[in-house]
């Protein structure tokens, strides 16, 4: 590591970006990791060691692969595999469920380092990856709306803030609807009322056990949802910044800290979806060379919440569910206007990437199978056969009608 580069290449804009994702992760989808670890059993100190395992596992993982990459990398846990587990944890026990974890992590690990994955995405278009993406990120810019009226000022005080400072100080915008954010929250006395206690985390090693039957119900699903939900949507938001992701290495240093801090509580371990965006974005730094800073950022404040465990996680809950959601909400606008463009720009491609989209933000289910692993599927169903039509047309020299 070059101490005097990543000096010279540190910003303002850069640490708020790579706060914030830490912030947005954290806040957004904790308590689902609760619930599944009170699904399987654990106790309060084991709670907690899993708060540990996921931050340092996170933590590194981002530090290890932005700064000898130089490119903006966020590791996230899974949060569709945390609300497989809170929903099917009562399918193993703790000790079961750690060894699954370790299953998956080494599944995750060979998948990224072997290839496979790389291989399996590249016949995957562009324009159906975006229009996941855009029916993942849409909800979570319409919440903004939804936050209206539990606390109106404060969302026009900030959405207005961010506005502003895209026309005048883009760079900075999120900085500044970041702090217009925390001075009105505090103006309003509205911080959350949290009881806050000072100490480090004391991580607890959990004893595997390993069996087919959690390996079937517990590490294969969660390898599957990681891969398939996560991953792939990570690597195609790297991409549509125009970054040169490292697929197999960067899947594989993921699945490798995973598998490591798996007998600790890090159930599943992948490459950021939403929280990447925070850091990939023009508002981190005009130069995309420089913007890996906020994702080193982001990985140091992990692994904060991993060594300080319950108090950086209250610290975070100090913020109120409105603040936190629009900060994210409109965080995440450029991206949304980036994956749009990506996904019905090219034609021919149109209607496999409106089908993706419409049944990826639908939100159902077929046979426990969530809406964004089907509309891939159909997606691509859809953009196959059009492909297959067209060659038959070429083919035959006849007009597609």
């Amino acid at each position: 590591m070059n101490i005097k580069s990543f000096i010279e290449d540190f910003s303002v804009s850069a640490f708020a970006a790579g706060f914030t994702t830490v912030l947005v992760g954290v806040t957004s989808s904790i308590i689902i990791v609760f619930q599944a670890a009170t699904a399987l059993g654990a106790n309060s100190a084991e709670i907690a060691s899993w708060i540990w395992a996921l931050g340092l596992t996170l933590g590194l993982s981002s530090i290890v692969l932005s700064l000898y990459y130089k490119i903006p990398l966020i590791a996230a846990w899974s949060t569709p595999g945390a609300a497989y587990l809170a929903i099917n944890g009562h399918q193993a026990t703790l000790n079961e469920a750690i060894g699954a974890f370790i299953i998956s992590g080494l599944l995750i690990t060979i998948a990224g380092f072997s290839s496979l994955f790389k291989k399996i995405i590249s016949h995957i278009p562009t324009s159906i990856t975006s229009a996941m993406l855009a029916g993942i990120l849409l909800p979570f810019c319409l919440k903004i709306i939804e936050m209206y009226s539990k606390n109106t000022s404060l969302i026009i005080a900030m959405t207005i803030s961010y506005f502003l400072s895209k026309v005048f100080v883009p760079r900075y915008s999120i900085l500044t609807t970041l702090t217009i954010g925390v001075f009105f929250t505090l103006y309003q006395g509205g911080l959350n009322n949290i009881p806050i206690s000072f100490e480090l985390t004391q991580p607890i090693f959990i004893k595997p056990i390993f069996n087919l039957h959690s390996i079937w119900n517990i590490a294969i699903p969660l390898f599957i949802i990681t891969m398939v939900s996560q991953n792939l949507v990570g690597v195609s938001i790297i991409k549509s910044f125009g970054y040169p992701c490292p697929t197999n290495q960067a899947v594989g240093i993921t699945g490798f800290f995973n598998t490591i801090f798996a007998p600790f509580g890090a159930f599943s371990t992948n490459l950021a979806a939403i929280s990447a965006a925070l850091c990939l974005s023009p508002d981190v730094h005009e130069d995309k060379s420089k913007r890996y800073i906020a994702s080193v950022i982001a990985g140091f404040f992990y692994v904060l919440v991993g060594i300080l465990g319950a108090t950086i996680t209250s610290l975070l809950f100090l913020f109120p569910k409105e603040f936190v959601i629009t900060l994210a909400g409109l965080a995440l606008l450029s991206t949304l206007i980036n994956s749009f463009l990506d996904a019905f720009s090219v034609k021919g491609e149109q209607e496999p990437a409106i089908l993706t989209f419409l049944i990826t933000i639908s939100d159902i289910k077929i046979f426990g199978i969530n809406s964004i692993i089907l509309g891939l599927l159909f997606g691509m169903i859809l953009y196959f056969i059009l492909r297959k039509k067209a060659a038959i047309y070429k083919k035959i020299k006849l007009k597609p009608f």
